[in-house]
């Protein structure tokens, strides 16, 4: 299980975590997972931080983030 943590900031400096939770069964199912927020959020900046990694090393890596405004 990849864990994981969003963090967002409107100056940098400053961060509140917008998000922590876990993408489920992504070793047997590596699809495509997306994220929504119910509420407009205002930030500049995101920080993703990788909380475990699928087979339990001490590193973990991503690759394809992307972020969809409306």
């Amino acid at each position: 299980m990849l864990a994981y943590r969003l963090e967002l900031s409107t100056d940098g400096a400053t961060w509140h975590t917008a998000l922590e939770t876990d993408f489920e069964n992504m070793q047997n199912d590596p699809s495509e997972r997306r994220v929504f927020f119910e509420a407009p959020i205002e930030a500049r900046y995101l920080r993703f931080t990788a909380l475990s990694e699928i087979s339990g090393q001490g590193w973990a890596s991503a690759a394809e983030l992307g972020i969809v405004t409306r």
